[in-house]
């Protein structure tokens, strides 16, 4: 996605420019035979007109620096706005990658490990930091799409702000190397359009999400908990356990 300035910064600016042109100008004297006066005749200009010349000239070389001293601070003003819309770019750029978030499968879709002899992502999406929302995970165990169901068969929704502008028509690979229709549309639901066999995979799937995401707490579906961690906190924390047939929360003993 580029990146606009919202401060602006023409190339040029017509109110700084030189304006100075000289009016004072010097014939040179000559020893014993130029006149030199006060006042001005026809065939001498004479030391007052000469003298306020001058005055201009330095006055109006004065405005001019003070010009140049005026836009210098303006350029001043906006590179520093610049340097922070930069510092605010690049901090928004160092900033951590979201957490992968484990979508809520619908219709019996449920994760599918293609084997038992690797590990496989588990269903998730996120957004990074150029509005790009990415799938993940292999799934299976639900509808196959066909005419009795519209060939609709939908996996998850994706909440505002990840969902794309208008219908987005992806593909997805399923067992036996075959290649599928994945529809996403501007409600975000994820819908198989052909049929499949055992197992699908999101993994690789992009596109353009639209909007600001609400506030979400992603958790890597691939993390376990450890029921036996405590957590420190002010006052004694808290510590998760087993307890009474499953992990329970209390106050640390």
């Amino acid at each position: 996605m580029p990146f606009n300035f919202d401060t602006a910064f023409p190339a040029t600016d017509p109110q700084c420019v030189p304006r100075f042109t000289r009016t004072f100008e010097h014939i040179d004297w000559i020893d014993g035979a130029s006149v030199v006066q006060a006042e001005t005749t026809p065939t001498e200009e004479g030391f007052n007109s000469r003298f306020r010349k001058i005055i201009a000239d330095i006055e109006a070389l004065g405005d001019d620096a003070r010009r140049a001293l005026t836009c210098a601070a303006a350029i001043r003003t906006s590179i520093f706005a610049i340097i922070n819309e930069l510092e605010d770019e690049l901090t928004r750029l160092g900033a951590p990658v979201a957490n992968w978030i484990a979508p809520n499968l619908l219709n019996g879709w449920t994760f599918r490990s293609l084997d038992t002899d690797f590990d496989y992502n588990r269903p998730g999406y996120f957004k990074d930091k150029s509005n790009m929302v990415h799938l993940r995970g292999t799934l299976g165990n639900g509808p196959i799409p066909g005419s009795g169901n519209s060939f609709t068969s939908i996996m998850f929704q994706l909440p505002v702000g990840y969902r794309p502008e208008n219908r987005t028509v992806l593909h997805c690979l399923t067992s036996g190397d075959g290649i599928r229709r994945l529809d996403i549309d501007e409600e975000g639901r994820v819908n198989l359009r052909s049929a499949y066999t055992t197992w699908i995979s999101l993994d690789g799937i992009s596109f353009r999400g639209i909007g600001t995401p609400a506030p979400v707490i992603g958790i890597d579906p691939n993390i376990g908990i450890d029921p036996n961690i405590g957590i420190d906190l002010p006052g004694g924390g808290i510590v998760i356990g087993p307890g009474g047939g499953g992990p329970s929360i209390g106050p640390r003993p």
